[in-house]
C-alpha cells in the first residue's frame, strides 16, 4: 500500500492511497485552536487543540463527540500519549536522521513520518506495519507534521515534497 499527501491549496490536503483520493484534511492556523477539519470517505471528524496551553488535542466526529485524545506523556516530554478506542497509544518524535514522529502500539511500531534526503532534496517518507489499517492514524499524523514540513522549507519545497513522495 502507497500512501501520500498532496497539497491542493494554502492548509489544504489530500491523502492518497494506492493512486486514490480517501481523504481531505484543511487546517486552519489563523486560531489558537489550529482546527483541522478532516473528511475520510463518508466519515467527517475535526482535530484541534484543547487545554489551557493548547498543547493537548482532540478528535471529534460530526457529532461533537470525542474519538480520541492526544496529551503529553510528561510535560518535558517528546512523547504524547494517543487514547483511542480504548486503547492507550504512543506518538514519539525522533531522528532518524531527521525529523519522524511514530505511533507505538506496545513498543511496535505502527506508522511513522519522517523526512528525508533523496538527491539533496527533503521528503516526506511514510512508514507503515502491515497490520496498520486504521487511517484516522494517518491524519493525526498529518495534522502534527504538516507544521515541521512548513517550518522546515518554504511553500515551494513542501509542494515538491508532497508530490514527490
Amino acid at each position: 500500500m502507497e500512501k501520500k499527501w498532496m497539497k491542493k491549496s494554502e492548509g489544504k490536503f489530500s491523502l492518497i492511497v494506492d493512486n486514490t483520493a480517501i481523504g481531505n484534511m484543511e487546517i486552519s492556523s489563523k486560531t489558537t485552536i489550529s482546527k483541522a477539519i478532516c473528511t475520510l470517505g463518508e466519515q467527517k471528524f475535526t482535530i484541534q487543540k484543547t487545554g489551557f496551553w493548547k498543547n493537548n488535542r482532540e478528535v471529534l466526529d460530526n457529532s461533537g463527540q470525542i474519538i480520541a485524545k492526544i496529551y503529553n506523556e510528561k510535560w518535558f516530554a517528546s512523547s504524547s500519549i494517543l487514547d483511542y478506542k480504548n486503547k492507550k497509544y504512543k506518538i514519539v518524535s525522533r531522528n532518524n536522521p531527521l525529523v519522524e514522529l511514530v505511533i507505538l502500539e506496545q513498543e511496535i511500531e505502527l506508522l511513522a513520518y519522517g523526512l528525508k534526503t533523496e538527491k539533496k532534496e527533503i521528503k516526506v517518507q511514510i512508514s507503515m506495519n502491515k497490520k496498520t489499517t486504521d487511517l484516522l492514524f494517518d491524519f493525526i499524523l498529518w495534522y502534527l507534521f504538516a507544521p515541521i514540513i512548513a517550518e522546515n522549507a518554504d511553500d515551494n519545497v513542501v509542494f515538491q515534497m508532497l508530490l514527490s513522495v
